[in-house]
């Protein structure tokens, strides 16, 4: 089934402004978008998405809850020029914190470009502080990427992921401008790739986007499913 279109309740005056898109993010957040995309935009967060991608919420597969985000998107000559559905938590980062998401993805297949599940963005035109890609192995099942301007050697990747079930992926990050910076990423509570002692963040503020973007795929049509997005202090 697909759920119709939410509409955000507007604040209240007795309520106050919403928060500033460059104010410190609060740890716990979480969001199942059993609200629609309200928990991203009553904290100054917001999702979109680009024709031909659909961005809807379903209610099956779900990870936890009513609802889930379903987002498909198509690439090839009928992508359009942005292929990609996404939400995003804007302002400033938490010093250490976990930033985690489950995923379904219904079948496998095979990344020819960029296949991005998380993505921190900089304050500036800069290249982007961290990703997490997907990409296919050497037999061609689909695994994790992390990738970063920050790391010395190439990306580093995780063991494949489940096709047809939920999985959870959680980037941990601490942040610092100097070489005290650490980050790992997890892949079903099992932590996959480590790298301490390094710059992480040289920002004051960012966005964590979340969702599926995809440039080329075969098949050039690719539905990933996302529930129960969280930042937290710990695993």
């Amino acid at each position: 089934m697909v759920v119709g279109e939410f509409r955000c309740p507007a604040e209240s005056a007795e309520a106050g402004a919403l928060p500033s898109d460059t104010d410190p993010i609060t740890v716990p957040w979480e969001t199942g978008f059993e609200n629609g995309p309200c928990d991203y935009t009553q904290v100054a967060g917001f999702c979109y998405s680009f024709p031909p991608v659909t961005f809807r919420l379903v209610d099956q597969p779900v990870h936890s809850g009513q609802y889930a985000a379903e987002i498909t998107v198509v690439t090839g000559t009928d992508g359009g020029e942005q292929p990609q559905g996404r939400c995003a938590r804007q302002g400033g980062l938490p010093v250490e914190a976990y930033y985690g998401a489950w995923f379904l993805i219904p079948k496998t297949a095979t990344n020819g470009g960029l296949w991005n599940l998380f993505h921190f963005r900089s304050d500036s035109q800069r290249p982007g502080l961290w990703d997490v890609h997907l990409t296919n192995d050497t037999t061609g099942a689909l695994i994790l990427e992390l990738y970063s301007r920050f790391l010395n050697s190439d990306a580093r990747f995780s063991p494949p992921v489940p096709i047809g079930r939920w999985f959870h992926v959680v980037l941990y990050l601490k942040r610092a401008k100097d070489a005290s910076g650490a980050v790992a990423l997890y892949l079903d509570q099992q932590k996959v790739v480590e790298s301490t002692n390094l710059v992480t963040d040289d920002t004051d503020w960012a966005q964590w986007y979340v969702g599926n973007l995809a440039s080329a795929v075969d098949p050039p049509e690719c539905t990933v499913y996302l529930d129960d997005v969280t930042i937290r202090s710990t695993l």
